[in-house]
């Protein structure tokens, strides 16, 4: 039993729980990354960070703080009584809202360069078409 201990703590020492800290509270949510990727990233973080009954605000902190987003972040920190659930909640909005207004925006971006109605084709000279 005692050779198996010495071996599992050589091998798979326990990490050190200021270099887990560390870790977690340089983490900011990364330019392609989604909220939902960050969220996972961070709870696995703090899993060797011993925050106890902290942990909870540990995320919520760390989450508001790293988010790329200075709009939500913003709002984040105007909340009264903000829980992490409740901020990942709205973070998760906040980024849903803004994919759909992008992949509308687009939409209708592809829909004008399409409509080419009045103009005058370069290579024949008729009307309502090109090339």
């Amino acid at each position: 039993d005692n050779i198996v201990g010495v071996l599992q703590a050589h091998f798979a020492p326990k990490p050190l729980v200021i270099a887990e800290r560390f870790r977690f509270h340089k983490r900011n949510q990364g330019e392609e990354e989604t909220v939902a990727q960050y969220v996972a990233v961070l709870k696995r973080l703090s899993e060797h960070c011993e925050f106890g009954a902290y942990l909870e605000d540990a995320l919520r902190d760390r989450f508001v703080c790293g988010l790329k987003c200075e709009t939500v972040q913003k709002r984040l920190l105007t909340e009264k009584d903000l829980t992490f659930r409740k901020a990942v909640d709205y973070a998760v909005s906040a980024e849903t809202a803004t994919r759909e207004v992008q992949q509308l925006s687009g939409s209708l971006k592809v829909n004008a360069v399409l409509s080419q109605r009045g103009e005058k084709c370069r290579r024949c000279g008729k009307m309502n078409h090109t090339d």
